[in-house]
């Protein structure tokens, strides 16, 4: 049986962070074309991965970086959050909802 994903492209945000590089994994095995979009560059989560995939520095606050980075995408998935350690999750939830 042939997986949804055969031959798709999927742009995953936040594609290096825990969750992020789990959903990747599994995408690339289900043999989707596989972006991933973050602020940094994504070193241990997709090690095993990341000769297989592409990755897009981009700073998804900024329209022309989101539209950049959509650009050919058939699906996305947004994982993409504001990260600032556990102490400046708990002083400044507002921002990080």
């Amino acid at each position: 049986m042939t997986s949804f994903f055969q031959g798709k492209n999927v742009l995953v945000t936040g594609g290096g962070g825990f969750l992020g590089s789990h959903l990747v994994e599994h995408l690339v095995q289900a043999g989707a074309r596989v972006r991933v979009a973050q602020r940094s560059y994504p070193r241990v989560n997709l090690a095993a991965v990341l000769d297989r995939i592409e990755f897009v520095p981009a700073d998804l606050c900024q329209l022309s970086e989101c539209l950049k980075t959509t650009a050919g995408m058939e699906i996305v998935f947004d994982l993409a959050a504001k990260v600032e350690g556990i102490t400046g999750n708990t002083d400044h939830p507002g921002t990080i909802f």
